[in-house]
């Protein structure tokens, strides 16, 4: 079995050590098992081109609802795991070119979980999910999966972007308060930080996209947006403390400018975008 999709993003590098950790899987025979009809994805800052020296390798198998509750039911039974922790079936360190071992860590997930995680946090879920590489998917279910996520994202996103305005309009606020009130540098920082969370994630959901995780959204976002990138320099000033209390103000409302003149042509006529009584309230 090797990887079948092909993506820059996934280096020759960390393709070799995917490959590598499924012929060390092929030997276990639950995986052997399991592989004639689960999904196989990788996700992780390896499918996306934010992998560094410290990156491990993850991999979702994806089964139905109750093959995975006699597996897991099993695991619990025999005392491999408690109740309600992840069900990892394998891990490996494999080498990588510059000599470095990865960690790669496949866990056992259901369709049916699948479908709840990405009803709690579509935006964040259908990311990770849109952004996975393929390894095998028997009958298409999890791409189903996603593409019934990613119409409801498209139906939920003036919705997502309206309630994100919402918290960055409060966050540019209360940073205005810190830094007048010269709040401590580390209330300052964790302000600073949210406030910056909700530009980036808006450069996301202005561009149509779903939303990374927290950790790389700044990077992704960054170069995968052009909102991002226009907003890159600024959001890594606030982030790193760069300037002082009395320069934070200033840079802090050019980033709402420059999203709020993105949305009025992302959105024209939408009142949220520059009336606060409005954030959360979409037009029917």
């Amino acid at each position: 079995m090797r990887v079948a999709r092909s993506d820059a993003a996934l280096t020759s590098d960390w393709r070799a050590v995917i490959d590598g950790f499924l012929v060390h899987a092929e030997r276990d025979p639950t995986w052997r098992a399991l592989a004639k009809t689960a999904a196989i994805l990788v996700h992780g800052s390896a499918t996306v081109g934010l992998a560094d020296r410290y990156s491990d390798a993850d991999l979702q198998v994806i089964v139905p609802d109750g093959l995975f509750e006699q597996i897991y039911t099993c695991a619990i039974e025999s005392g491999r795991i408690e109740p309600g922790e992840r069900l990892v079936l394998l891990r490996s360190r494999r080498t990588t070119i510059d000599g470095r071992r990865a960690l790669c860590a496949a866990e056992l997930r259901s369709t049916g979980g699948l479908e709840t995680t990405l009803r709690a946090d579509l935006a964040v879920e259908l990311w990770v999910m849109a952004h996975a590489w393929v390894i095998q998917d028997p009958g298409r279910r999890v791409t189903k999966i996603v593409a019934a996520a990613s119409e409801q994202f498209g139906i939920r996103l003036e919705t997502l972007t309206a309630h994100e305005f919402g918290h960055l309009d409060r966050r540019c606020r209360w940073l205005a308060i810190a830094c007048q009130r010269d709040r401590h540098d580390a209330s300052r920082a964790f302000l600073a930080t949210n406030f910056v969370r909700s530009a980036m994630r808006l450069a996301c959901l202005l561009d149509d996209s779903p939303v990374p995780y927290d950790k790389w959204l700044v990077a992704w976002a960054g170069r995968n947006t052009p909102l991002g990138a226009q907003l890159h320099d600024h959001c890594l000033t606030l982030l790193l403390g760069r300037i002082g209390s009395a320069e934070v103000e200033p840079v802090s409302q050019h980033i709402v400018s420059t999203v709020i003149r993105t949305a009025q042509h992302r959105w024209p006529g939408s009142p949220w975008i520059t009336r606060p009584e409005h954030f959360g309230a979409v037009r029917s």
